[in-house]
């Protein structure tokens, strides 16, 4: 039985590729939920889309560095 084992140093170039397929496919997913609906994506639409894709790929970069978000790192004060 083959045993499933995390390389927890990655390369840049898994990182890269996950990047790449997260940013399409927070991209494409709202362009095509509204083509399916019968209707022509807007301008507005195209740019929510790719803003939301940005923000997605800066996430999960955010998670893979280790950055804490500032609600944790206020719990300490007290």
């Amino acid at each position: 039985m083959a045993k499933l084992c995390f390389n927890r140093d990655p390369k840049p170039a898994k990182i890269a590729l996950f990047c790449i397929l997260i940013f399409l496919n927070s991209l494409l997913t709202p362009i095509y939920q509204i083509l399916q609906n019968g209707q022509m994506p807007t301008e507005l639409d195209y740019y929510t889309a790719l803003v939301g894709a940005i923000i997605n790929v800066v996430l999960f970069l955010m998670t893979f560095l280790g950055v804490k978000p500032p609600a944790e790192t206020s719990k300490k004060k007290s």
